[in-house]
């Protein structure tokens, strides 16, 4: 009877752990989701999004980052030009808009880039260029989805990283046969995630 106690008794332990587990990973992926909407938010401003990256940390140590651009830049790209983006306002993870982990784990990544002047160009490619890898994010017809020569990009991607790996985000817009004519404008340039 004692024996049948014990492996009653150990088998709701064991299922109690298990709901602990899935209640911590719901909690998880809400927290997740509501970071995701708040980083996203174009009517959240860029003073408070960092000080709500700066309350989300894991170990004691922030394992988010966000990246502003405050100025424009003109002709970066737009003749198939490969043009990696420094952001130049970056917390304390992040240096010119590259990210170096904290620790490993698969960080949330999302991105947003404003181009102007935009004319004969027919396709861009946004890429979160990691340590090891490359995440190509191709943009097909853009002379249809372009308002007067403007078109903002965005997107997120989840991304695999060591512990200080690094990750940054490049812009390719056009072809050889194109002008390198393309600008990045600063109110929409955002590089930021967090640790999943």
């Amino acid at each position: 009877m004692f024996i049948g106690l014990w492996l009653a008794r150990k088998e709701i332990l064991g299922l109690i752990t298990s709901l602990s587990t899935l209640i911590s990973n719901i909690q998880k992926v809400k927290i997740g989701n509501i970071a995701i909407e708040i980083l996203q938010n174009r009517d959240i401003s860029t003073e408070l999004k960092q000080q709500f990256i700066s309350l989300m940390l894991k170990d004691g140590k922030s394992t988010t980052f966000c990246c502003n651009r405050t100025d424009e830049i003109k002709g970066v790209t737009g003749n198939g030009t490969l043009f990696e983006v420094p952001f130049n306002q970056c917390d304390e993870n992040s240096k010119n808009g590259i990210f170096t982990a904290p620790q490993s784990g698969t960080y949330f990544v999302t991105w947003k880039i404003f181009l102007q002047n935009i004319t004969t160009q027919s396709e861009a490619i946004v890429q979160i260029r990691s340590s090891d890898k490359i995440f190509s994010f191709p943009v097909n017809n853009l002379s249809a989805l372009k308002d007067n020569g403007n078109i903002v990009l965005s997107g997120s991607s989840s991304v695999k990283m060591c512990l200080a790996d690094t990750v940054r985000l490049a812009v390719k817009v056009g072809t050889s046969k194109d002008s390198k004519t393309v600008h990045l404008k600063t109110s929409d340039a955002q590089f930021s995630g967090f640790l999943i």
